[in-house]
Formats: structure tokens, sequence, C-alpha cells
């Protein structure tokens, strides 16, 4: 079965007919008004009107060039052929920070938002990555398993707030560990975890897990989401929660030394979140330098695109009617020709 791969150009070719069609009543309508000066044989003699039997051999020409060229720009395809597709391969875990200090608006419109806008971001630009998620606050929750869907991860975001996980406070040391467990025990693709958090941390084993990142050969690629200056941190009203150690209210601030300890560790890099721009291309140009090993080898049918059967032939009709005269020369014209050399040899003695 014949299919076209171009729409365009298959609405084009439809309007082939039309033009055709309006081609030939023009030429109907101009053999009408040649007849007023008594018909195509005086005019011919008299204007040097080409021929009917070369201009119906040139039209023919161009008008089956034109034709052809559309239908090969339309990309006709049938059959198929089954070819072996490599794929390359990152593994990347995506740990987000869900903690109440996330909804801090030094990072507009908050810090989790730009955080999950940068990871939308990142998985928009599909490298065939298989990328998972994890959820981490007091205790950490995994979303979903290494997967090459990205549009369900991206999917994912939608349920990480503040809300997802009861246990409040930030533990990364348990983030990253859970993230761990998301990689297969042995595997020939470099892996990484981008964590994206503002590096206030409670727990106590963080700097140990990302030696155990370091020692899988797992790297940490921190992103720190929020300002020097910080903010209040929301309360579930809305209103900013007060510190349970001094009863001021509670404020938050990046902390960049922490994030970048991590990342040292595990030879990983570090990049703020700022208010404008995209770290997404940066994080690929990274990655980019990474290990990218074969990890499938599947079979998969193309069809064949067969545009050249058509795009030759055009090009000899357009050959062919360059070449056609537009007129057919008269036969005094032939005899002056003929005595054109003659003339001009005499003309020299």
């Amino acid at each position: 079965m014949i299919q076209f791969a171009n729409q365009p150009g298959v609405w084009l070719l439809l309007l082939f007919p039309a033009l055709f069609a309006l081609a030939a009543a023009s030429r109907l309508w101009a053999r009408r008004r040649a007849s007023r000066w008594g018909g195509p044989p005086m005019l011919s003699a008299t204007a040097m009107a080409p021929s009917l039997e070369w201009d119906m051999v040139r039209s023919a020409c161009l008008w089956l060039a034109l034709g052809l060229s559309m239908a090969a720009l339309a990309r006709p395809q049938w059959g198929e052929v089954v070819e072996n597709v490599n794929r390359l391969s990152l593994d990347v875990v995506v740990l987000l920070d869900t903690s109440r200090s996330m909804l801090v608006k030094d990072t507009p419109p908050d810090r989790i938002e730009r955080a999950k806008m940068e990871i939308r971001s990142f998985l928009s630009d599909d490298q065939g990555d298989r990328v998972g998620l994890v959820a981490a606050a007091g205790v950490p929750v995994m979303l979903s398993p290494l997967t090459e869907d990205h549009g369900a991860i991206a999917m994912l975001l939608d349920v990480c707030d503040e809300n997802l996980i009861p246990a409040q406070g930030t533990d990364l040391g348990k983030g990253i560990a859970e993230a761990l467990k998301l990689f297969p025990p042995e595997s020939d693709r470099d892996r990484v975890i981008l964590l994206f958090s503002d590096g206030e941390d409670e727990g106590k084993d963080t700097l140990a897990a990302a030696r155990t990142a370091a020692a899988l050969n797992v790297k940490l690629f921190c992103l720190g989401t929020g300002t020097s200056t910080g903010g209040l941190v929301p309360g579930p009203g809305g209103k900013a929660m007060n510190d349970p150690e001094t009863g001021a209210p509670a404020v938050s601030s990046l902390d960049e030394a922490k994030l970048k300890q991590i990342a040292a560790i595990s030879d990983g890099r570090y990049w703020p979140l700022a208010t404008t721009g995209d770290v997404a291309p940066k994080i690929r140009e990274e990655m980019g330098r990474l290990k990218r090993m074969e990890y499938a080898s599947r079979s998969q049918a193309r069809r064949q695109d067969h545009y050249a059967l058509f795009l030759g032939p055009a090009l000899l009709m357009l050959i062919m009617g360059w070449a056609i005269p537009a007129r057919k020369k008269t036969e005094a014209e032939e005899r002056a020709a003929a005595k054109a050399p003659k003339a001009r040899k005499e003309a020299k003695r």
C-alpha cells in the first residue's frame, strides 16, 4: 500500500489536477481568441506563433515534470526494510526535595516549582536516557523506577509537593540511599543522581551516602534551589512557620556549601538555580562528556522512500521541455539558414 510521508506535499499534489484544468481552459480561451484573426494557421504565419505539434510536446514534458516533482515532494513510500537500532543511554535518577522549606518564594514562583520547571526542561530533551524519580523530605518515596517514558515522569511531578510526605524535615542522606536502589547492581552505563534541593539537611548520614554513591560510580549533580538571602517558610495555613528553637519566624536560605560538598565527594557538579535562565543545557552538556554505552539493540521496520523514482523522470522531462524549440522553423527559414554559411564565405573573398 502506498503512503505519503510529507503531508503538505500531498495537499500540493492534489492541486495538480486543478492547475492542469486551469491551464487547459486558458489554452482553449486563447485558441478562441485566435479565431478572430483567422485561426491558428493565419496567426502562425503572421505572428510566428509556435506550431501546434511542437507546442503540445513541449507543454506535455513540462506538465509531466511538474506532476512528477509534486509526487516526489509528497515522499511516496511502500514496502518495508528491517534494520537494527542501537540505543545509547545513561541512567538518571531525579531526587527532588519536597520539604516545606522548598515553598520559600525567594526563587519565583517558589523553590519547588522552580525545580520542577528545570526538571521538565531536562526531560523534554529526550536523549534516550532512562530516568527515575524519588521525592525526599523526612523520609524518601520512590515514585518511578528507571524508565524511558519521560512523559510519565513529568506527570508524576504534579504530585510532588509538601503534602506528599507526611514526615517533614529534610534527610538528604536517606534520599540518596533510596535513589541508589533504583540503579541495577551491575551496569555498563554511567549513572547520575540529579539532586534538587535548598541544601538544608537534618540528616547525619548525607556525606556517607555521597561516599557510597562515589564507590558505586554514581555521580551526584546538585542543583541549589533558593538564594543566600532566603525567605520565610510558609506553614500549613499560609502564615510563616515559627522556629521551634527561637520562637521567631523560620527563615530558610540556600546552603551552597553543603551541596557543593556532596557533589565534590562523588566527582559530580553543582549549579545554582537562578530566578531566570535554564540550567538544563548545562546538565546535558556535562552528561554528554560521560560514557554512553549501548544497552539495547532491536529490530525496527522502516517504510522505504521511493521519491527518486519520480524525481529522476521529472528531471528528464524538464530537460526535454527545455531542449524542444519554442516553434518549428518554416521552410523559408530553413533555406535561409542553409544559405548563410555560403554567403559568409563569399563575403570573405
